[in-house]
Parts: structure tokens; C-alpha cells; sequence
């Protein structure tokens, strides 16, 4: 894939991401109580502490419908912050040395994992938020998010580090080397 289609996409399925996860964060306000202090994440991991049933007790009218509303906008999410990932670390890949491409290119598709594991997630916490047999969908979806945070999180690392790394020095070469040429002019 070209360099330039890479940065399109990039920055599209960031800026993707950044507007479905700020709605997200908005409509996460309304699923912070006692029984679930971390709003969604707390229902995500819910099988760990065996609260599944507390939390979904705890929303009532206005929240249970907000749950819903953010298990339905994290499918948008779910497709963009995979993709921004995957992109990012393609696009850092051509600037870290040859050792680390592999594994910065393993990574990026790696990164898809995080977005199915959250569909899954998604589908079991739904039933949940339904009425399903909390028994049923408790352990997958709480599994499915971990196995969505053990992948995203090193992946995000690796896209930072990458660019402050490597992607920044680059800049700063390139800097010099611009700097030096106009005054040799």
C-alpha cells in the first residue's frame, strides 16, 4: 500500500475513533454508580468481581438505555480503532530498524484481534443487559475484553514508541538535513 493512502487512512480511522470514543465517554457518564464505578469497563470485566447482575440492577431507567446506546456506538468504535492502529504501526514500520519491522507489521494486523474480541465482548454483554442468564455471558464477555486489552494495550505502546522513537528522529534528521542544504545554498 502506498505511503500516501496509509496517511489517509491513518488519520481518517483516527479521527473515527477520537469522535466515536468521545461520545462514548459522554454517554459513559451515565453508567458510573456504586455497583460500577468505571461505568462500561466495569461491566466489561464484570465476571472478575461477580457483579454482573449489581451493575445491570444499578443503571434502571435512564442508564439501562445509555448501555445499550454504548454497546451500539462501540461497534463504530470497535471498526476504527482497530483500523487506526493497524495503519499507525504500518506507517511506522518503514521508519524503525529492520529488526522491529516484522514484528511492527505482526503487530498492526495483530491489532484486529482487539476489535473481534470486542464484538464478542459486545454480543455476550448485551445479552446480559437484555435479561440472558447472566451465567451464560458473564465469563465470555469479560475474557473477550480482556483479550481485548492484553492486545490493544501493547499494540498502542508500540505505536507510540514507534513514532516517539523513531518517527520524531526522523523528523529531526530531516530537519537538519533541510537546514544544511539551504545553507549551503
Amino acid at each position: 500500500m502506498q505511503r500516501n493512502t496509509l496517511k489517509w487512512l491513518f488519520w481518517a480511522s483516527l479521527v473515527l475513533a477520537l469522535i466515536s470514543l468521545a461520545a462514548l465517554a459522554q454517554v459513559d457518564s451515565y453508567l458510573k454508580t456504586e455497583a460500577s464505578p468505571l461505568g462500561i469497563v466495569s461491566f466489561e470485566l464484570c465476571a472478575y468481581t461477580q457483579s454482573c447482575s449489581a451493575i445491570v440492577a444499578s443503571w434502571q431507567r435512564v442508564a439501562q438505555p445509555m448501555a445499550g446506546l454504548s454497546l451500539g456506538l462501540d461497534y463504530l468504535f470497535m471498526l476504527a480503532y482497530p483500523a487506526a492502529i493497524c495503519f499507525g504501526l504500518l506507517l511506522t514500520a518503514s521508519l524503525v530498524p529492520s529488526r522491529w519491522q516484522r514484528v511492527t507489521v505482526l503487530a498492526a494486523y495483530i491489532s484486529w484481534l482487539a476489535g473481534a474480541a470486542d464484538a464478542v465482548e459486545n454480543y455476550h454483554l448485551f445479552q446480559m443487559l437484555i435479561g440472558a442468564q447472566e451465567s451464560l455471558h458473564a465469563w465470555s464477555a469479560s475474557i473477550a475484553a480482556t483479550i481485548k486489552f492484553a492486545v490493544l494495550i501493547p499494540t498502542l505502546v508500540l505505536l507510540l514508541f514507534n513514532y516517539l522513537v523513531f518517527g520524531l528522529a526522523l523528523r529531526a534528521q530531516d530537519s537538519v538535513t533541510s537546514k544544511n542544504s539551504g545553507a549551503s545554498a
